[in-house]
């Protein structure tokens, strides 16, 4: 039985980008806490994977959720619709704090990728007034969700 064409096309962006890493599929398993076969059946769209597991992926090969499903000119490989953000929501640790919060930040982080860097431009993407944005930026950055932050912690 094949997978889905999203399935599929994220399937492929993992395993080019964990070969381009030069990075094992069991050690990447392995620090995703996932079986080879498992990994195996993400990378083939035989499985669909929560964004919690690909959260897990990505840092096993020492990259952001955002750069493992984006291709190398930026375009998102796949789309996610409101059940499987309110999903990968739910499914945050509580450590990160409320969840609404950690939402909140992680949009406005994602915002500030895709707009790179450009604070005006993220805070039009999310329809936000500029003022209003910079602080809730400034509060994300300091947020648990912070990649630099994630990256010490893990350290």
């Amino acid at each position: 039985m094949g997978g889905s064409k999203t399935s599929v096309a994220l399937g492929r962006r993992i395993r080019l980008s964990r070969r381009r890493a030069n990075l094992p599929l069991g050690r990447v398993a392995k620090e995703s806490k996932l079986s080879a076969s498992q990994l195996e059946r993400i990378e083939s769209g035989h499985a669909r994977p929560t964004l919690a597991v690909l959260d897990r992926i990505a840092r096993a090969m020492g990259m952001s959720l955002v750069e493992l499903v984006l291709d190398p000119n930026g375009v998102a490989t796949t789309r996610l619709g409101l059940p499987e953000i309110a999903r990968a929501i739910l499914e945050l640790p509580d450590e990160v704090g409320p969840k609404l919060d950690a939402a909140e930040a992680a949009a406005i982080l994602v915002a500030m990728t895709a707009c790179r860097e450009n604070q005006s431009a993220a805070a039009r993407l999310l329809g936000m007034e500029r003022k209003a944005f910079t602080r809730r930026l400034s509060w994300a950055r300091r947020s648990k969700l912070d990649p630099a932050a994630l990256a010490r912690r893990a350290e």
